[in-house]
């Protein structure tokens, strides 16, 4: 093909991060972890989460670094009720190998004359009729207002860095997540458990997904020490340690915590990740942790419900991994 050729795209979002990309999407300022090819501006592109639940589609007008600047032609205007491929087109997203979603949005390009790829042409025209047909007026439709609550999506987190999203308490999302979920451990999913709880309950929320735990909570107050340390060592003896700060209601962000989890990091081993599990997150949690590296490491804050997720997918998907899910959060 000539090298003029302007080839079409796939941005495949994790689904641990549907929330981010929608916005990114919707807001057409789209960072995508990009190949040895890149994306040239005109390229017509489709936004899929890896479980085939479809976001957009339209053109990219602009690209910087890993920046594409896009125009929606067809859009959800929320996640709730959003259209997955139908059979023989979403076997091909979900049979993506992990290692190939580098990033929690990971640009696919089809190269009109290979037929070996992850995606080809046929797959791709394919699934763009399906979506138009898919939304009745097949056209970009804004977010939900924020003052509307029936067309809100509630998130797991408030934070751009968030789980898969999740619907109010009566929504059949909810109600199946929260049967896969211990009942001791329904907290998760709660806007609010008592501090003392909630260091308890995270504690074995990380031992649910396969960690060894070790909790400190209150027993060594003024002690520069986390609440617990959690350890996954995978079949291979790979080891991800996590220092955890467990902030019980809605986490702001705050310097002070911030700060005494540098502490944290200081004393501990290498291959340490410092992470903030809250019941719920502001919405610049990530910016102000961004502005505190700590000891080269960027410290990540997750909702209860981005672990009872976790915990979910653990008990219910055979090929689900733990050390891989866990690395995403730091990526």
């Amino acid at each position: 093909m000539a090298e003029a050729d302007v080839w079409p795209a796939v941005f495949v979002g994790w689904k641990s991060k549907a929330d981010e990309f929608f916005t990114a999407v919707q807001r057409g300022q789209l960072d995508a972890w990009v190949g040895k090819l890149h994306i040239r501006k005109g390229a017509g592109f489709l936004a899929v989460l890896e479980d085939g639940t479809l976001i957009a589609t339209g053109n990219v007008v602009n690209i910087a670094g890993n920046v594409h600047t896009l125009s929606l032609t067809t859009s959800v205007s929320t996640l709730t009720g959003a259209p997955t491929l139908q059979v023989g087109l979403v076997e091909r997203v979900r049979a993506i190998p992990k290692p190939y979603l580098k990033g929690p949005v990971t640009s696919f390009l089809i190269p009109l004359d290979k037929k070996d790829g992850v995606f080809d042409i046929q797959w791709f025209d394919a699934a763009v009729s399906f979506f138009r047909s898919a939304i009745p007026n097949g056209k970009a439709t804004p977010a939900a207002p924020e003052n509307n609550s029936k067309a809100k999506m509630p998130a797991p987190t408030k934070s751009v860095e968030t789980a898969a999203p999740l619907s109010s308490a009566g929504d059949e999302r909810e109600a199946l997540l929260k049967g896969w979920i211990p009942p001791v451990l329904n907290g998760l999913l709660a806007d609010h458990v008592r501090a003392d709880q909630w260091e308890l309950m995270v504690a074995y929320a990380l031992r649910a997904l396969g960690c060894q735990v070790t909790y400190m909570g209150n027993s060594a107050a003024g002690q520069a020490v986390p609440d617990c340390i959690a350890r996954y060592t995978s079949p291979a003896g790979q080891v991800i340690e996590l220092i955890v700060d467990a902030k019980a209601g809605q986490w702001n962000g705050a310097v002070d915590d911030i700060r005494a989890m540098r502490d944290y990091v200081a004393l501990a081993t290498p291959y340490s990740f410092p992470l903030f599990v809250a019941n719920s997150l502001t919405k610049d949690v990530t910016e102000k942790l961004r502005q505190h590296v700590m000891h080269g490491k960027v410290a990540r804050a997750i909702c209860g419900r981005d672990i009872a997720l976790l915990i979910a997918q653990r008990l219910t998907d055979p090929n689900f991994n733990v050390e891989f899910e866990l690395r995403r959060f730091f990526l």
